[in-house]
């Protein structure tokens, strides 16, 4: 079995383990998985989602987080009743009277009343964890954290690859169960490719996966009977079976919603999520839901009717690039590695690219290259920046479209095809400045402008 929300939970653990401990991540993944007596390949697995471990194997992952960890029993509960774990209030009863831990995390300190040392570092490449130092709070985080906590709410979450998106949904969802909701995330990427290509197929599977994050009983085959198209059933499965089994309001939060975007049945499932969404006015039971959508590619060049769209409803929010004061402060909290002269640098090199802007100071923490070295090396295929600029760059040539709308924007500075802006933008390769389209930051400028046609 496989569950994203899980390995996010535990990675969680992990990380206030490490900062608590003033240890690395590995040290602390290596010292659990001695605990628990596995390998560490497989708790890097259980990291991942990829695997759920068994329900002792969880109890000692849960004692091992709280009590190096100090994290609280709120985030224990979650993390059990995520994973359904059985009697999880006797475990809990256990685990913090044993270590008569509060109900509250208390913020790090050193006995000696000086400032803690620099947290733990934390690789870029994965989602920030709810209570890492390293997350930085961009104008779009206060107005998604203001509206779950209202009742029948949507949340639009669209922008480029590595701008923060699914941290930001990790972020809400924590929020949401904080206030008495009930989360069931669901990462499209996790479904099978044979369940993508028949409506039928992926509808049932849809339902399937909802019952199971919600720990009730199946009825799907019963509804399946039902003399009714697909979207009809999906419906009537939520109305009358879901939300009625539940004791509070329930956030749908689906992330990676443009793998659905390529399929001959998105027009039915997103207008299905329209449907509910329009239906709050007038049927109380569609107030019981909030949905949370995350996509990185523009909708429009999908579904054509913007009646039948829920991304052009409710909250839509487009996280930022970090700002010059927000790059000094992820600098700060990385011990800084960088001057303020090279602050300066990066941020002019970067734009403040939230991944590359962390990858660069992780880099530089690891003592992997010297500041120096990361400016003079950038635009190199086996600098600092290497996998990452490659990886567009292999996903430009099989798209000459593309590559030749990018040679414009950065020749010319213009991109007059809006299916291609939109493309370049989706990749998170181009920004729109008033009239003009410019490469998304002056690294890809550089290496584009070398690279491109070679």
């Amino acid at each position: 079995m496989q569950d994203k929300r899980f390995g996010e939970l535990l990675s969680e653990g992990i990380s206030s383990a490490a900062k608590r401990q003033r240890k690395s991540m590995a040290a602390i993944e290596q010292e659990m998985a001695e605990v628990v007596g596995y390998s560490r390949p497989m708790l890097q697995k259980w990291r991942q989602g990829r695997h759920l471990p068994e329900d002792e194997i969880v109890k000692d992952l849960v004692h091992y987080c709280v009590t190096n960890g100090r994290l609280n029993r709120q985030w224990a509960d979650s993390l059990l009743i995520h994973i359904q774990y059985p009697d999880r209030e006797q475990l809990l009863a256990e685990i913090f009277a044993d270590y008569a831990l509060s109900n509250e995390e208390q913020p790090p300190h050193n006995d000696n009343g000086t400032e803690p040392e620099p947290a733990c570092l934390e690789s870029p490449h994965n989602i920030v964890p709810i209570q890492s130092p390293f997350y930085i709070k961009r104008p779009g985080d206060s107005i998604a954290l203001k509206a779950i906590a209202r009742q029948g709410v949507t949340i639009i979450i669209k922008g480029p690859p590595q701008m923060g998106k699914s941290s930001l949904l990790l972020q809400i969802n924590s929020a949401a169960e904080q206030a008495g909701k009930r989360v069931a995330f669901i990462d499209f990427q996790q479904f099978d490719r044979s369940s993508l290509v028949e409506a039928d197929t992926f509808f049932q599977q849809f339902c399937n996966l909802l019952t199971h994050k919600l720990d009730l009983d199946n009825h799907v085959a019963d509804c399946w009977t039902l003399p009714l198209g697909n979207r009809q059933r999906l419906t009537r499965y939520m109305s009358h079976y879901l939300l009625p089994k539940l004791d509070r309001p329930l956030v749908l939060a689906m992330d990676e919603a443009d793998v659905i975007f390529d399929t001959n049945f998105r027009d039915d499932f997103f207008g299905t999520l329209r449907s509910w969404h329009s239906s709050r006015a007038h049927n109380p039971i569609w107030q019981q839901l909030d949905l949370v959508l995350v996509t990185s590619t523009e909708p429009y060049l999908f579904i054509k009717d913007l009646d039948e769209s829920p991304f052009n409803v409710g909250e839509v929010i487009e996280p930022a690039d970090f700002s010059l004061a927000q790059v000094i402060e992820l600098n700060q909290k990385h011990d800084t590695p960088l001057s303020s002269p090279q602050v300066q640098q990066l941020f002019d090199l970067l734009g403040g690219h939230p991944y590359l802007v962390r990858l660069a100071l992780y880099l530089l923490m690891e003592q992997r290259i010297a500041p120096a070295d990361l400016f003079s090396q950038a635009i190199e295929e086996r600098g600092p920046f290497g996998d990452h600029l490659r990886h567009h760059l292999s996903q430009l040539r099989r798209q000459m479209e593309l590559v030749e709308g990018l040679h414009q924007v950065i020749t010319h500075q213009t991109c007059p095809d809006q299916q291609i802006f939109f493309r370049l933008w989706g990749a998170g390769l181009v920004r729109r400045e008033g009239q003009a389209v410019l490469p998304r930051c002056q690294l890809y400028a550089n290496f584009f402008g070398r690279y491109l046609y070679d």
